[in-house]
């Protein structure tokens, strides 16, 4: 690791390039007005800026033009991770399955467990076994 470190330092080039990238992240995130100064080559105009706001929270803010969505292309560690985007860019959302058969698996449930709950409150009731109601005799 050390060795790296000490070919980092001695390349004065990449060390600039890398400080450049590192203080416009750190300058611009959640800035969605700023200019540059000077136009980069192959640098694309995104009209309101998205690829600016680097977490979920400063995107979401912007939730009429921007949206969180996942990367087209995998990170080195083959992770898809998420970014902020143009809204009209993000892929349509998934339709919600109907969840009907689970509501039905859900009462049944309910059922089964309200009518143990009321086995059990009899036998409290009964002084601890299940009997039918009897009149006390005097």
């Amino acid at each position: 690791m050390f060795p790296n470190v000490l070919a980092f330092a001695a390349d004065e080039n990449q060390w600039l390039e890398s400080f450049a990238q590192a203080w416009k992240i750190a300058t611009e995130n959640g800035h969605m007005d700023l200019q540059s100064l000077v136009k980069e080559e192959g640098e694309e105009e995104d009209e309101f800026e998205c690829g600016k706001l680097r977490t979920k929270k400063i995107c979401e803010t912007e939730s009429e033009n921007c949206a969180w969505q996942p990367s087209t292309k995998k990170n080195k560690h083959g992770r898809i991770r998420k970014h902020c985007d143009l809204a009209s860019k993000a892929p349509p959302k998934p339709e919600k399955k109907n969840r009907n058969k689970n509501k039905n698996k859900d009462k049944m449930k309910n059922e089964k467990r309200n009518k143990k709950m009321n086995k059990n409150n009899k036998k409290k009731q009964s002084g601890g076994t299940l009997m039918e109601e009897r009149p006390i005799k005097p």
